[in-house]
């Protein structure tokens, strides 16, 4: 089974507001009394944030790619719940080989807190929720009286260096998914960077475009030919001179059953 590529260039971007919380949970450690230095502190208080933190958002991210949209909300969720957890108990055992080795504040004894490590288990499991709900892209909308009908769209912007220029939406056979972003093909065999998710192209293009997999976003008008796959899969293929095709995955064997019909 081929594994999804690992990223980190989306998790990095909070790096600084980790590092920031580390810091006010430092402060606040050494005013308390619970540190004998500021710097012991800081320093305590940064790694743990760093490594609980930033394995959180790190598996938030990823997750997005792990899962298949066939997976259960059950299954899912039971998976994100235990890796939620052995975030919370590698902080705990982490900050007990900080303070043993790194500050010599006794030795240093494996799970020797149970207390704080099911409290460091069950405050991941909140944090990592949280996190998630706030690093997802928030989409407001006007009440539907004051908001004008947009025109239907005729081309789509594209990056090609530092010009952005706009693409003939009649000419696209399909976008397909990468990372926040996504890559268009045309029927000439161009392919192009689209600084658009393909969620948010699935929304704005509806009518025109219908998604047959997690990574592909077809141009109906552009169908040559639908054929029977695997596993309740279909090769879709174009009608551009290089015949391309994508493959539809069994989850949205339903939409494209659909396109077969009048």
């Amino acid at each position: 089974m081929k594994l999804p590529p690992v990223r980190f260039s989306e998790a990095n971007q909070y790096i600084g507001q980790i590092v920031l919380v580390g810091i006010c949970l430092g402060i606040g450690g050494y005013a308390m009394g619970f540190w004998p230095t500021l710097g012991q502190s800081l320093v305590q208080h940064i790694l743990i944030s760093l490594i609980v933190g930033y394995s959180l958002i790190w598996i938030i991210f990823n997750s997005r790619y792990w899962f298949s949209e066939s997976i259960s909300p059950l299954r899912k969720n039971g998976i994100l719940v235990g890796l939620f957890v052995l975030t919370g108990l590698i902080g705990a055992e982490a900050d007990g080989v900080i303070r043993a080795f790194l500050f010599q504040q006794g030795p240093y004894r494996f799970f020797g807190t149970p207390g704080a490590s099911v409290f460091n288990a069950m405050l991941s499991i909140v944090l990592g929720y949280g996190m998630d709900n706030w690093t997802q892209p928030k989409l407001t909308t006007e009440p539907e009286e004051s908001t004008p009908a947009a025109p239907p769209l005729t081309t789509i912007p594209i990056r090609q260096g530092e010009t952005t220029s706009f693409h003939p939406l009649q000419k696209v056979l399909y976008f397909e998914a990468y990372d926040n972003y996504s890559f268009l093909f045309d029927t000439e065999g161009n392919r192009f960077l689209c600084n658009y998710s393909l969620l948010f192209l699935e929304k704005k293009l509806a009518g025109k475009f219908v998604r047959v997999h997690r990574k592909y976003l077809i141009n109906k008008n552009h169908i040559r030919s639908i054929k029977p796959h695997l596993k309740g899969r279909f090769v879709i293929e174009f009608a551009d001179e290089k015949k391309s095709s994508v493959t539809s995955s069994n989850s949205y064997s339903a939409v494209v059953k659909s396109l077969t019909k009048l």
